[in-house]
């Protein structure tokens, strides 16, 4: 991995732990979407489908 790609990787974990709220709520009324996050509702779907109630800790 390159410095730069590990940099980048490092600032990337950074500011995804520091997202509040830490659990993603799956419930998709809990929230209003945009057509932008897409890929997102389809990842909670998924986790939904897999069974899990919560998306992230």
């Amino acid at each position: 991995m390159s410095c730069f790609s590990l940099n980048s990787s490092c600032q990337d974990i950074a500011i995804v732990e520091s997202q509040q709220p830490r659990r993603l709520p799956l419930d998709l009324q809990a929230e209003v979407h945009l057509p932008s996050d897409r890929y997102s509702i389809a990842y909670r779907k998924w986790l939904k489908q897999q069974g899990v109630t919560f998306g992230t800790i």
